[in-house]
């Protein structure tokens, strides 16, 4: 009894199956045996979006998260998953911006099929300090490559004067 375990893939993948068989079992020679084996019929990684999937969000210097948007999954396969990870461009000399996710990390599936993406700042100079903030999801399946769903400005406000 042979039993095989297949990754999720995009599209189905074929191997080949050798087994050496000994007849009887203590017999001195053994026959090659092959057999075709096609994993999967092929996984959907779905589509995620953002909203809203750009534009500027405006922060509270050294106050409560603002949520930045939402991410959501839609037509996904079972047993496969989508990874959302958001990094910024460095900031300004003088502020911060620390970005969350909920769930953390926020992988998305047919169990969840959203999650929010928010950020906090906080911001020394008496100007305003931006960063750019991407997000690129990337699904678990093998061969999957990451892809941006969405870029913002993150506006930290500056210290009153």
């Amino acid at each position: 009894d042979l039993r095989c375990t297949c990754t999720n893939a995009l599209s189905p993948q074929n191997y080949i199956l050798t087994v050496q068989e000994r007849i009887p079992a203590n017999a001195a020679n053994t026959v090659g045996r092959q057999w075709n084996v096609t994993c999967g019929a092929g996984g959907n990684c779905g589509t995620v979006s953002a909203t809203p999937n750009s534009g500027t969000v405006n922060l509270n210097n050294g106050g409560a998260a603002v949520q930045v948007a939402s991410a959501t999954v839609a037509g996904i396969t079972a047993g496969l998953s989508q990874t959302v990870s958001c990094t910024t461009s460095a900031a300004p000399a003088g502020s911060t911006f620390t970005v969350t996710t909920a769930p953390s990390p926020l992988t998305l599936s047919t169990g969840t099929t959203t999650g929010t993406v928010s950020a906090t700042c906080t911001n020394t100079n008496t100007t305003a300090a931006t960063v750019t903030l991407t997000c690129n999801t990337l699904c678990s399946a093998a061969g999957s490559t990451a892809t941006q769903i969405s870029q913002y400005t993150l506006s930290c406000p500056g210290q009153a004067g």
